[in-house]
């Protein structure tokens, strides 16, 4: 017994020593490091999309794999053909429509703006200046001036034609980015179709790397990091389709231009959690003010009975609970990925923010259980009577 301790303790000995020297050598080669990881996640990049990939399609997938069991009585195998099939048929046609309906008029309406771009910020600088005057406000600005100054039109407009396109094509090397992305279609498909055998493969990896301890830690993990990210991704998902819908329809309605752009702006930035909405509200208004200021009242109104509608009567109901936090959480969230994502970590920030909080409160509430502390509003009490091995799934005393 004796020797056996012995045993372990050099073992954990030269373990510490390896991971000492490991960390040294990391801190020491900081650049190298940060280049050899760069490298490696370049080299991956293609199997990260396609999870990421497979990812988004396996949640229709799943609820019309489940709606199918529950109607018929089929096999795994001819489930999952039906399912998936059933999945890229839907991908087609969202494919469809944004590329021969949508896309189109967006393409036709950015198109329009930055050809009587100066035409419109003359516009938008008379009304500004007008609204300033009527609310007492000694102040003229000259937009027009400030917009052409950073906005190259001639060089933009350019790039339009097929000459430019194809000098576009050409400099980031289309066939091999077209190449590559078709394999990493074909990539998501196969994770998809074996996605029980990938997992279970896994799963196996993950024990070999980290033995049975730490890999059951890991997998409660990615099971609650699933949890969070496929509640918000897919809500957040069929919320962005219903408020842009929800938007263009009384917008379309009035009469204002460009309601397709207005309506995708809208879309888009609610799922910036929050801000998303007041970004997409300012951006609009700029299109109102410089081509329809008359119906700008309406405007108004019109977006905050709609942004009211979706924020306590759709969201709650499409996103859920699923990412429960408070808004200091949130705005922190934002705050700390979007510093260092960029615009992904804002997309992100949201669950990611969610699933630090849940482990972080679930590793804090173990560490007082097991030192037989229970803190409540008004008192610190001892507690009796508990399990020392108390796993990470424990949610609470």
């Amino acid at each position: 017994m004796l020797e056996k301790a012995k045993s372990l303790t050099s073992k954990n000995i030269i373990i510490y020593i390896t991971y000492t020297i490991l960390l040294t050598f990391a801190l020491f080669n900081y650049s190298t490091v940060i280049g050899w990881l760069k490298y490696i996640l370049s080299v991956f990049t293609p199997l990260i999309i396609a999870l990421m990939i497979a990812f988004v399609l396996n949640i229709p997938m799943s609820k019309i794999e489940k709606l199918i069991s529950k109607k018929f009585d089929l096999k795994k195998s001819v489930l999952r053909t039906i399912s998936l099939t059933l999945t890229m048929i839907l991908l087609i046609i969202i494919i469809l429509v944004l590329s021969y309906i949508i896309v189109p008029r967006l393409i036709s309406s950015i198109y329009a703006i930055l050809i009587h771009l100066d035409e419109y910020a003359e516009e938008l600088t008379i009304n500004i200046n007008a609204i300033l005057k009527n609310l007492h406000i000694s102040k003229n600005y000259y937009l027009k001036d400030e917009i052409t100054q950073y906005v190259d039109i001639t060089k933009i407009v350019s790039m339009t034609n097929s000459t430019g396109i194809n000098i576009l094509f050409q400099s980031f090397g289309f066939i091999s980015v077209f190449i590559t992305g078709i394999l990493t279609f074909v990539m998501s498909l196969y994770l998809l179709s074996n996605k029980e055998i990938h997992r279970m493969q896994a799963r196996k990896l993950t024990v070999w790397l980290f033995g049975k301890n730490h890999s059951t830690t890991i997998f409660d993990l990615c099971s609650e990091a699933n949890y969070y990210f496929n509640g918000f991704i897919s809500g957040q998902l069929v919320n962005m389709v219903l408020f842009a819908i929800m938007i263009y329809i009384p917008l379309r309605l009035i009469g204002l231009p460009f309601t397709e752009l207005m309506a995708v702006f809208v879309g888009f930035c609610s799922l910036i959690p929050m801000f998303g909405c007041y970004i997409s509200f300012f951006i609009n208004l700029v299109i109102v003010l410089a081509l329809a200021p008359h119906k700008l009242i309406a405007y108004i109104i019109i977006f905050v009975i709609i942004q009211q509608t979706e924020a306590n009567l759709i969201y709650p109901k499409v996103v859920g609970k699923a990412v429960g936090i408070s808004g200091l959480y949130i705005i922190l969230g934002l705050s700390v990925f979007g510093k260092l994502f960029g615009f992904m970590g804002l997309l992100v920030a949201v669950p990611c923010m969610a699933l630090i909080y849940a482990v972080f409160s679930r590793l804090i509430t173990i560490t007082l259980y097991r030192r037989r502390i229970e803190v409540n509003e008004n008192s610190i009490d001892e507690i009796e009577g508990i399990d020392e091995d108390i796993p990470y799934t424990y949610r609470g005393h």
